[in-house]
């Protein structure tokens, strides 16, 4: 995996020095230096060794010691006297033990028998699993915005050359009114409305820079990559984004890929594991337990000649719980309360995508409706304008009339731009309220 996100970023900083992204190339950058995504990814390994933390507990768990004590003052017991001659009834004080005393120990202890760690790591599992299922909706969330950011841009590029080339137009017709005024057959009055007109078209042109500027600036924060990389998106004419709104509507009514509802799922299975396994406390536990070792008793300090007496020991242990205060019992119901929670939790998200996406399919419907009256809208603009340029090159119009129609192309062509994006953020949101942003963008 980890050779695969290294081609991939080195892919990625390929197509960054060509300066030319697409929708599909700006998701495969922002998997590899998005640094959400690399959290998201840290996450899953972290659940990935925490079961294998689980699984070593299967496994006998070996245990050294060694220790060197100094008995500065032995210990005194009090034995009878009798035993060494002395009077009936009497004791006698005796000190055991030597100056130094030395141990070697090994433990090995086994699990024989405990349910809990079988269902600890079906838990485990689920958690791995879990942090996959959030990695994936970083992604989607990711995706989105980096979409919706890419859109803004691609139709505001498309918008800016549309009144670029309005304003050639417009410069041009400006000019010959100069020349139509030199000569008298124009008033000063209507080549001042012409360069009124002109000047407002550039001014839209450099708030749509500026406003460009901004938004990749907010991509590039999103793809995880230094305000100081230039970056240029590969260029989309305005046919290809028609098409591409006519060829990718929604098509599936289900809600069924999204990783929050799936989330929700495993969170569900995970408070039923937590609670088996609370309840498993119950049954009793049985392990073995291997100790095997060397004691070493002197008076001199030194190791040489020590006299070492080895032991070894075999212990089965079985643990039977009895009595622990009702802990349990309290811990349990927590536990059935948090699965009643994430139950409710899965039904409510389950409530609200199916909102979600029978509002996001209502507002594309509508939307691309729309759309086909904006479109009408500017082709019948468009006609006017091209009359009105004609007859005021003709002196049948004033530049009042000419300058009313630049207006009105102006006005629909900016409509049916901010309506083509509202359609293309519609299909976001479709795809966004079924789980399936990025198998949208991987498609394009």
């Amino acid at each position: 995996m980890r050779y695969l996100w290294l081609a991939l970023s080195m892919c990625c900083t390929l197509l960054s020095a060509q300066s030319t992204l697409d929708l599909s190339s700006c998701l495969n950058y922002a998997r590899a230096h998005n640094l959400e995504l690399e959290n998201g990814r840290l996450g899953e390994r972290t659940a990935h060794f925490e079961k294998k933390e689980v699984v070593g507990s299967l496994y006998p768990q070996v245990s050294g010691t060694f220790s060197n004590t100094y008995n500065g003052i032995l210990r005194t017991s009090i034995l009878p006297a009798e035993a060494f001659g002395g009077q009936e009834g009497s004791t006698s004080e005796v000190q055991f033990g030597t100056t130094y005393e030395s141990t070697a120990n090994l433990q090995v202890t086994q699990q024989l028998f405990n349910p809990s760690l079988g269902s600890s790591l079906k838990l485990a599992e689920q958690n791995k699993l879990l942090q996959q299922t959030s990695l994936r909706q970083t992604e989607e969330q990711i995706a989105y915005n980096i979409a919706i950011l890419y859109y803004n841009i691609i139709i505001q590029d498309v918008q800016q050359s549309n009144l670029e080339a309005s304003a050639a137009t417009l410069d041009s017709l400006l000019q010959q009114g100069q020349l139509q005024l030199e000569e008298g057959v124009a008033r000063q009055v209507d080549v001042d409305r012409l360069q009124v007109n002109a000047n407002a078209l550039h001014s839209q042109i450099d708030q749509l820079e500026r406003s460009n500027e901004q938004l990749l600036n907010n991509l590039k924060l999103q793809l995880g990559m230094p305000l100081v990389t230039p970056l240029a998106l590969a260029s989309i004419t305005l046919p290809q984004l028609e098409d591409e709104v006519n060829t990718t509507g929604p098509k599936s009514n289900t809600f069924s890929q999204r990783p929050d509802i799936r989330m929700m799922e495993i969170q569900e299975e995970m408070s039923v594991l937590q609670k088996r396994i609370n309840q498993q406390g119950y049954i009793p536990t049985l392990s073995l337990n291997l100790q095997a070792g060397s004691i070493s008793n002197r008076n001199d300090f030194g190791f040489g000649d020590a006299n070492w007496n080895d032991y070894l020991g075999l212990t089965l242990n079985l643990s039977v719980p009895i009595f622990d205060g009702f802990q349990r019992s309290a811990k349990n119901q927590q536990l059935k309360i948090e699965t009643e929670m994430a139950q409710n939790n899965k039904r409510l998200t389950e409530q609200r995508a199916e909102y979600e996406l029978s509002n996001a399919r209502s507002q594309y419907d509508n939307t691309n409706t729309e759309l086909k009256q904006q479109r009408q809208n500017v082709d019948l603009a468009n006609k006017v304008f091209s009359v009105s340029q004609l007859e005021y090159q003709e002196g049948i119009i004033p530049a009042t009339t000419l300058t009313e129609a630049r207006n009105d192309l102006t006005e629909a062509q900016n409509i049916y731009f901010q309506t083509l994006l509202e359609l293309l953020q519609a299909r976001l949101e479709v795809a966004y309220s079924q789980g399936q942003v990025v198998q949208f963008i991987e498609q394009q």
